[in-house]
């Protein structure tokens, strides 16, 4: 729970040697899918220089 909210933490890895676009790439475009699961869904990608991180709430 994150400010008495339940949320989804998912964090996305790029294999060694994968695209780092593409795989960016690949997250944003599944983050409608995802969404589209719940009426209630906000998906932010959080992202740090090293890290991307899909937070559900």
């Amino acid at each position: 729970h994150v400010d008495g909210k339940r949320q989804v933490y998912i964090p996305i890895y790029r294999q060694p040697g994968a695209n780092t676009i593409q795989a960016v790439e690949g997250v944003k475009a599944a983050i409608p899918r995802i969404a589209a699961r719940r009426r209630s869904t906000i998906v932010r990608m959080v992202g740090a220089r090293r890290l991307q991180r899909l937070v559900v709430f």
